[in-house]
């Protein structure tokens, strides 16, 4: 799509950026470029790591490692060294981009396959916290693009608003989703509410997708402006029903969606605002062409957009349940599985208890060992700024008491400034364990 419109409409604008602009024209010259110059350095199939200071760079870089025919590895700038060591030694890549190009000095196994029908490896945290690497082809997503269009209302030639890194997949898949419909990409790194809808008006955006915690900012610190945006879209986590409702009021023309989906699987389920607000709580219905089976509380998928190692059928450790209407209600995952004296508590349950009281805008709930029943019920909550912690406690407690089982109460209260997170946005449950451990709880 790229060089078709590099050809036929050159200066159509690809990518506005915090400090940069580049016209289709000028970013096929340069994706054209990079890809000549990484074919001197391996072979089709040949593996990458990118790791670039600026999303847009990143991006770029992978576009011209995907035109050279190498299977790329996205990863943060921010990345600890310890686990960029241990990616590095895990992918063995024949090429490293960081600040410039140059090739790996990791051996790599004679016996290895190339991966020639590969552009993507994906960076999953998995059911149980451990990095997986989850290897995709371009058709894998190709395949979901009209569907996307026609669910998300995105039209040919929009500006879609993206914020935050390419490493996230959910992100890199709208670029190029936006880029197969000629579109342009309209990219920040800021967070402020009012830099976010300035950027937004400014550059005439058709269509938004953002996490949840970021509508969070956006929602919470707006003065009531609305934007005249046709396509607002969501994944990642499930919004909270008071930020759904926020959200209309911001764009008050748009189609609202939620989607459901993961690194393996790719889009499972959808929801629209209307939707939302008649079945709360859920993740909606199955995504075109989509087949969902609840097998003792686990969700499995069969689905077009499988990543290749793991078609027909997949399940991603999601616990679930479908309505009589087909709606898909999510539980919990796998490992997220409190067995507190041979109950098995789901800590998800817990935390959107939690959530329920207006001061609390994070909740996390986690196991710790007890020598008598197995685990025990520890809570993590961040509340607004200026809250009193020690008054936040009691109000917890009574909100627990009213909606949760004796047994499902936590047992310790612990209140944070906020809620750990990832590079990818998604809640760090090993550093919460690791912090209990620390204060010997």
């Amino acid at each position: 799509m790229i060089e078709r419109i590099a050809v036929n409409d050159g200066n159509r604008t690809l990518i506005i950026a915090d400090d940069c602009r580049y016209s289709y024209l000028e970013a096929k010259k340069m994706i054209d470029n990079a890809a000549d110059r990484l074919s001197t350095l391996g072979k089709k199939g040949d593996r990458m790591i990118i790791k670039a200071d600026r999303p847009v760079k990143q991006l770029l870089y992978f576009l011209s490692s995907w035109k050279a025919g190498f299977a790329s590895v996205l990863v943060s700038s921010n990345i600890k060294k310890e686990r960029y060591d241990a990616l590095v030694q895990k992918i063995k890549p024949k090429v490293i981009i960081h600040d410039d190009v140059h090739r790996s000095t990791v051996k790599e196994s004679s016996r290895e396959e190339r991966y020639s029908s590969f552009f993507l490896g994906a960076l999953s945290s998995g059911t149980t916290g451990e990095e997986k690497l989850i290897w995709r082809s371009y058709d894998s997503w190709q395949k979901a693009f009209k569907y996307q269009s026609r669910i998300f209302n995105i039209k040919s030639g929009d500006r879609l608003f993206l914020n935050g890194d390419f490493h996230y997949t959910a992100n890199l898949n709208s670029a190029l989703h936006i880029i197969a419909e000629g579109g342009t990409i309209v990219h920040t790194k800021k967070k402020r509410a009012a830099e976010v809808m300035s950027i937004i008006a400014r550059q005439k955006v058709n269509a938004v997708f953002m996490v949840p915690a970021l509508y969070r900012v956006l929602t919470a610190h707006n003065d009531d402006k609305a934007l005249d945006v046709r396509s607002v879209v969501s994944a990642g986590s499930k919004l909270d029903i008071n930020t759904l409702k926020a959200l209309r009021n911001i764009f008050p023309k748009a189609e609202i969606v939620e989607y459901y989906g993961a690194g393996e699987l790719g889009h499972i389920s959808y929801i629209s605002y209307e939707d939302a607000l008649m079945k709360e709580g859920s993740v909606g219905r199955a995504f075109p062409e989509v087949r969902i089976h609840i097998e003792d509380m686990k969700i499995w998928v069969e689905s077009p957009y499988i990543a290749d190692e793991y078609v027909p059928r997949y399940s991603a450790g999601d616990m679930g349940y479908l309505d009589e209407d087909g709606y898909l209600y999510l539980m919990g995952r796998e490992g997220n599985i409190i067995n507190k004296a041979g109950e098995k508590i789901i800590a998800e349950e817990i935390e959107r208890v939690l959530v329920k009281h207006p001061q609390i805008n994070g909740a996390v709930v986690i196991g710790r060992t007890h020598k008598i029943k197995g685990e025990e019920i520890v809570a993590f909550i961040a509340g607004d700024t200026g809250t009193d912690h020690r008054a936040l406690k009691t109000e917890i407690k009574k909100l627990c008491k009213h909606h949760l089982e004796n047994t499902k109460m936590p047992k310790i209260i612990i209140t944070l400034d906020k809620i750990p997170r990832n590079e990818n946005g998604k809640i760090n449950r090993t550093l919460l364990k690791n912090y209990l451990q620390d204060q010997g709880l």
